[in-house]
């Protein structure tokens, strides 16, 4: 028995303790509404839990103030249910909807208060059996349970119908908040009510009474946001906490002074340095909550600069295509002869208005790659004929630098793939392998193995040293300074537009190279079976 009333002690300290924390620390963390009624509770939740243990400390030494203070006790208890139901109505910001019921609940809460703690009706006196508290109940302690039953439904109600209505992140918080009052609720039944009053069980009324701790503690956390932390930070508030009541409740069980005094700097130092440690940990809790903010805030900008691109490139689109079509009109004599000089003015004006609108689309294609909007399609492709149109087109560009173009045909050239836009992604990879070989040969690859189309391009060209081949499909199109010497008008785009069309047809891009000089091979696999 005295080592149970000496856990009860440590717990009560513990309770005031950790409550009173939770209460300053909500208020401070800030000032609105919802945040003045967790103190409101704090002060409720202890006075039913203080008031109840010195009703049980008192014992039969002094009943009737035993009495008065259970009564303290059991007043305040209808009115946390009722601050409850408030904190969940400015949770949800519901005040206006449930008017009626807001009238209720208040009314229903403040009677029943003033019901038990100034009359009878509910509590008519107490007794102890064998040193455990006694409640006898007065004429109205049915209908007492029946208005605190209507409480606990006109908290939980509004809760459950608002829920899948209600932004993900507030949903976050009703789930914190749901934890906590279901533990309140689960034990106040059991232990406050259905024990006592139908099983004669009267010596557990303090783990009902104990539970609002964990209510006043999940409710904290989901209205300061305390998930967004990181739970590691209240474990390690919560440990600091534990672990100081227990040492300073070590002076007052130490038999002489001289260890009292020892346990008491004990107790001094790690209060300095649970300060300290807590400081530490929501320092980190902060920065890291301003790293997601940030994070978020990129993935907002990223997206509006994504949408800003998509409409760009295709209101660039329509002049350049028009100015497109004039030039040729242009030059094909439709408005008349054109002198040759002026032809060779038109000849250029039309190659740099196709490279600007080549430019524009792979830029809309970035954008729409990351964004989500290209969709592709999965049809027999003819790797060997898709391949020989990419080196067709390519012949003037090789005859023009003297290098040699070879390519080692499929033996199973047919695969589910969407045409065009491997054509284009396979058009950039050997387009680029061309651009940047100046002597050799640049040499195409195709075959069929594991279920898988592989298509190597290797080059003799100026090759990639490790830390180009870690930027290379990135969409920074950032490219190296030997890669800026040897084509000047290069933009860096094409690379990344090939590694995401070739993923998004459920395949993978790579490259390899041995260093500088030494060449480069990039190689693609693609699914025979086009899927993902």
């Amino acid at each position: 028995m005295i080592e149970f009333a000496l856990i009860n002690k440590i717990l009560i300290i513990f309770i005031n303790i950790v409550a009173v924390w939770i209460g300053i620390a909500t208020y401070q963390h800030d000032k609105k509404i919802l945040n003045r009624i967790i103190p409101l509770m704090v002060i409720a939740m202890l006075c039913w839990v203080d008031f109840a243990y010195l009703a049980r400390r008192i014992g039969t030494g002094n009943i009737h103030l035993a009495s008065a203070f259970l009564k303290i006790a059991w007043f305040v208890t209808p009115l946390l249910f009722t601050l409850l139901y408030f904190l969940v109505i400015y949770l949800l910001e519901k005040a206006e909807e449930f008017s009626l019921l807001n009238k209720l609940v208040f009314v229903a809460g403040a009677g029943s208060a003033f019901l038990t703690g100034f009359t009878g009706y509910v509590i008519q006196d107490i007794t102890f059996v064998d040193g455990s508290l006694s409640i006898i109940y007065g004429s109205l302690m049915y209908p007492f349970f029946v208005i605190v039953t209507f409480l606990i439904i006109s908290t939980l109600y509004p809760l459950f119908v608002n829920y899948f209505k209600v932004s993900e992140k507030k949903q976050k918080k009703v789930q914190y908040f749901l934890i906590g009052i279901l533990i309140f609720y689960l034990a106040n039944i059991i232990f406050n009510i259905v024990l006592p009053v139908w099983f004669k069980v009267t010596n557990l009324y303090w783990i009902g009474d104990y539970s609002s701790i964990f209510l006043i503690g999940f409710t904290a956390l989901a209205i300061v946001k305390r998930e967004l932390f990181g739970i590691k930070v209240v474990a390690i508030e919560l440990l600091v906490a534990l672990l100081g009541i227990i040492l300073f409740t070590l002076p007052f069980l130490m038999p002489t002074p001289t260890l009292r005094w020892v346990t008491s700097f004990i107790f001094i130092l790690y209060s300095i340095f649970g300060y300290y440690l807590i400081k530490a940990a929501l320092k980190e809790a902060e920065r890291r909550k301003r790293a997601e903010e940030i994070a978020e805030e990129a993935k907002r900008l990223n997206k509006l600069k994504n949408q800003f691109l998509v409409s760009t490139q295709h209101h660039l689109r329509t002049p350049l295509s028009a100015i497109q079509g004039y030039l040729s009109l242009m030059r094909e004599g439709t408005y008349g002869e054109i002198p040759e000089e002026a032809d060779q003015k038109l000849e250029r004006s039309l190659r740099l208005t196709k490279e600007l609108i080549k430019l524009a689309n792979d830029f809309l294609d970035v954008a729409q790659f990351n964004i989500g909007g290209k969709s592709f399609k999965r049809e027999d492709t003819n790797l060997n004929e898709l391949i020989e149109e990419i080196i067709e087109e390519l012949t003037s560009e090789v005859e023009k630098k003297g290098i040699e173009l070879k390519f080692d045909k499929f033996e199973k050239p047919v695969i589910k793939s969407d045409y065009p836009k491997l054509k284009e992604a396979l058009y950039n990879v050997v387009n680029n392998a061309i651009k940047y070989t100046k002597e050799g040969s640049v040499k195409v690859i195709g075959e069929v193995k594991n279920g898988l189309a592989i298509i190597k391009v290797e080059d003799t060209g100026i090759g990639m040293t490790e830390e180009e081949l870690e930027k290379l499909f990135q969409h920074s199109f950032e490219r190296g300074e030997r890669a800026k010497k040897t084509n000047v008008t290069g933009r860096g785009v094409g690379l990344f537009i090939s590694s995401q069309i070739i993923a998004g047809l459920g395949g993978t891009l790579t490259a390899d190279s041995e260093g500088k000089g030494k060449g480069s091979t990039f190689t693609a696999k693609l699914p025979v079976d086009g899927g993902k």
